[in-house]
């Protein structure tokens, strides 16, 4: 861990399709002693809406980190009953995932299932330089 690196100020959980939200979900780091683990707990609990549908679908979520040098994050979380694996309520293990997975880190065994390497190798081309250094520069100054 990167003792320079850029701080989470706060996390706002802003939308969810989970029948249990029911308005924007705040959490700043100065009123919590651990932000990401208070995060969690909420996504958690939107989950558990799912209760239902064990086996099937899944509750968009919009989730904004906010940053100390004023930049956003954006993760669209999908969350899945908790006993569903690949459920996204874990926020720090989705933003790396998806910045190593722009960064072009990840191996052949890493990438998605319904993924070719070529296909990886291929999206990453598509999306271009500039996007992959922007998740370098990401994975080696911001906290997750």
């Amino acid at each position: 861990m990167n003792s320079n690196e850029i701080k989470v100020t706060e996390i706002r959980i802003t939308w969810s399709e989970s029948r249990n939200f029911d308005q924007p979900i705040i959490i700043k780091r100065k009123t919590t002693e651990n932000i990401w683990a208070e995060a969690e707990y909420h996504l958690r609990n939107l989950a558990y809406a799912e209760e239902d549908k064990p086996h099937q679908g899944y509750a968009k979520t919009d989730v904004y980190i906010i940053y100390a040098d004023g930049y956003e994050y954006r993760a669209r979380c999908d969350l899945k009953h908790p006993n569903q694996p690949d459920n996204d309520t874990n926020l720090r293990k989705h933003i790396l995932y998806h910045m190593r997975f722009h960064a072009g880190a990840l191996g052949p065994t890493e990438i998605p299932s319904h993924m070719t390497w070529e296909l990886y190798q291929s999206i990453l081309e598509d999306y271009g330089k500039e996007t992959q250094q922007e998740a370098i520069v990401f994975l080696d100054n911001y906290e997750i």
